[in-house]
């Protein structure tokens, strides 16, 4: 067996409630996260996973973005029933945003339907762990 090179880390964005309405002041969220220098940027099987916790009052559909509004930057896009609570987790690919631009990264949630409140948003990651050794 290999021996791996990287470990998981993570960080918690958001532990507070907010809440995201498909009209009105609270349609938008933005959240920063903080990239680690030994961050392992790569693809395949290593991408980050985005969670978080959401509990609707309506039937909701929002997207959450990574460091720009635009259609290749979404790390979630999607809808859920009225009246759930629960946990949803999310792999994406950050290699765009993490080559072409600094720290911190924004992470920006829009609701374009519904309500809900968004808590314990999480990224999970890889760390270089070759870093650590002496």
């Amino acid at each position: 067996m290999a021996n791996s090179t990287s470990l998981a880390d993570y960080q918690v964005l958001s532990d507070a409630s907010f809440p995201l309405t498909g009209t009105g002041s609270n349609s938008n969220q933005e959240l920063e996260f903080g990239v680690p220098d030994d961050i392992v940027v790569t693809g395949g099987s290593r991408k980050p996973v985005l969670a978080f916790k959401i509990t609707t009052s309506e039937a909701t559909s929002f997207r959450v973005y990574l460091d720009d509004i635009t259609d290749e930057a979404i790390m979630f896009d999607g809808s859920f029933p009225a009246n759930i609570r629960t946990v949803y987790w999310e792999s994406f690919n950050f290699l765009p945003a993490f080559n072409q631009h600094g720290n911190p990264v924004t992470v920006f949630f829009r609701c374009s339907q519904g309500a809900c409140n968004i808590s314990d948003v999480v990224i999970w990651y890889q760390v270089d762990r070759t870093q650590w050794d002496d």
